[in-house]
């Protein structure tokens, strides 16, 4: 029993984002006397409307909120042009504006949850104590979750790669668009001096979100990204569209180890858990089995671990890490092959991080080796 004038939760959860609203929620789903009071806290209480992208069966808990999948994906590169059915998967869109109303008005329903929208100062731990201030107030909780890394390590470098990204969702006098393929990657933008691809999400025939994705060590100014959409627009899909919305991005690319594991009970989850894929930038599939390897040990009453991913899709995300920061060039190539040579769901399953080490042999096999042998030797 613990003696405070500071308020008690037995499960506190800071960011309320994609990691943890989804823990939140799993949580109030376990049992009633298993879970007796959560703080929920977030920042920022205007939520940024982003559009959340995964390949998956289509049998997952988040089903419901899907708002359009794709049957066919498509990459272009190198002058060829691949479609390809994703069959039994699809590729899947949810909203996140509508995935956090989702989430907060289900809170509504329990009792048990609290949610405050309140910035964080400091997590701090003395015996068997977890201490989180924010703002205005200080809690104590038997649990704490944080999915950011900066709360317990403000000093860790900025990422070595950035996925920067700016989308227009476009309107079209005719209908020019395939609904049932997206488009993952088109290489097709002429000679840039960097890592660049558009991205293409067709909601209607003639309603698309359109996405200049950049990998690169430095993000952008905003006329960059713009002057690549209008070009591309223009010359691959209609000079007779209107812009009707905007999204822009950054996702860190990154190897950077974040203090990891469960240190009295405070635990990271998100992308301080690692749950972005350094390589892609997708995560949303991540939070959903790390939360659920969470919920698995409260079933089980042991103690919270888990682990993300392994040290052999540690050290391939290394690997193209490295020709990406060193020969930009090649990543074009190096993609082309991966989609070209392989079938598509064996890439998902391999950038799923759930491929055995036959699988991983035949799917490198088939891609450029210099590069990736010279990456082994760089720092």
């Amino acid at each position: 029993m613990w003696f405070s004038m500071h308020q008690q939760f037995q499960y506190i959860i800071i960011g309320a984002g994609c990691a943890g609203l989804q823990l939140a929620k799993a949580l109030l789903d376990l049992p009633g006397e298993s879970v007796k009071s959560i703080l929920l806290i977030e920042a920022n209480e205007n939520h940024q409307e982003k559009s959340w992208c995964f390949w998956h069966e289509k049998n997952h808990a988040y089903q419901h909120l899907v708002e359009k999948e794709w049957n066919v994906v498509g990459f272009v590169g190198n002058g060829i042009s691949i479609t390809r059915s994703a069959h039994p998967k699809s590729y899947q869109y949810i909203n996140s504006a509508h995935f956090a109303k989702y989430h907060f008005d289900y809170f509504k329903t329990d009792p048990r949850i609290t949610v405050l929208f309140e910035e964080v100062l400091e997590v701090t731990a003395a015996g068997n104590v977890n201490t989180v201030k924010s703002v205005n107030q200080v809690f104590e909780g038997e649990y704490v979750f944080y999915s950011h890394p900066k709360i317990l390590d403000p000093n860790i470098p900025k990422p070595t790669v950035w996925q920067h990204f700016l989308g227009w969702e476009i309107k079209t006098e005719a209908a020019v668009f395939d609904v049932d393929k997206a488009m993952l990657m088109d290489f097709d933008l002429g000679h840039e001096p960097d890592i660049r691809f558009m991205y293409i999400l067709p909601f209607a025939e003639d309603r698309a979100m359109v996405e200049c994705t950049i990998f690169s060590e430095e993000i952008y100014d905003l006329e960059n990204y713009e002057n690549s959409l209008k070009a591309y627009i223009e010359k691959k899909i209609t000079k007779n569209y209107v812009i009707e919305s905007i999204e822009q991005g950054q996702i860190p690319m990154t190897l950077t180890k974040f203090r990891t594991g469960n240190v009295n009970n405070i635990i990271p989850i998100g992308t301080a858990a690692g749950c972005i894929k350094a390589s892609t930038g997708y995560s949303f599939v991540r939070n959903m089995r790390n939360t659920r390897a969470i919920i698995d040990c409260i079933r089980k009453n042991e103690k919270i671990e888990t682990q993300v991913t392994t040290r052999k899709y540690l050290f391939f995300d290394l690997l193209l890490l490295r020709v990406i920061l060193h020969e930009p060039h090649l990543v074009k190539t190096i993609f082309t092959k991966l989609f070209k040579n392989n079938p598509i769901n064996e890439v998902f399953s391999f950038l799923d991080e759930q491929t055995n080490l036959w699988q991983d042999f035949k799917i490198v096999s088939r891609l450029p080796q210099l590069p990736f042998l010279k990456a082994i030797f760089r720092k």
